[in-house]
């Protein structure tokens, strides 16, 4: 159906691969309920092993059919651009793959996937 609103819109490890994120964004918005929220998923182009192959090979190739890294200051212009709003950011951390102090410094070198929970801006009267 068409018209149908969602109260969740899950896009999983597909945006890097669209030639306009803010399309695709702009699209999921359109069928989210008010208090609906767009969780998107991708790789964090900024995971210390990523960085450990780019220097020990030259170039990182995650995968041929990337179009685009979605980095934090990526997403906020999206959802600027899509006129959402991102409300939050998740980056899972594996107890294995960082100490805790090492962690509190940069989650993000240790986070091998970014969460971007976006939702339709508040309309003020």
């Amino acid at each position: 159906d068409i018209g149908k609103r969602f109260n969740y819109v899950h896009i999983g490890d597909v945006i890097e691969h669209v030639s306009d994120p803010v399309k695709l964004i702009s699209f999921a918005a359109r069928h989210l309920t008010d208090d609906g929220v767009i969780v998107v998923t991708t790789p964090n182009p900024y995971f210390y092993q990523n960085i450990v192959r780019v220097v020990r090979e030259g170039l990182l190739v995650a995968n041929f059919e990337h179009v685009t890294w979605i980095g934090e200051s990526m997403a906020q212009e999206i959802a600027h651009r899509a006129n959402v709003k991102l409300m939050k950011i998740f980056r899972p951390v594996s107890r294995r793959r960082a100490v805790a102090v090492v962690q509190k410094t940069n989650l993000g070198l240790f986070s091998d996937k970014y969460y971007y929970f976006f939702s339709k801006k508040t309309v003020t009267a």
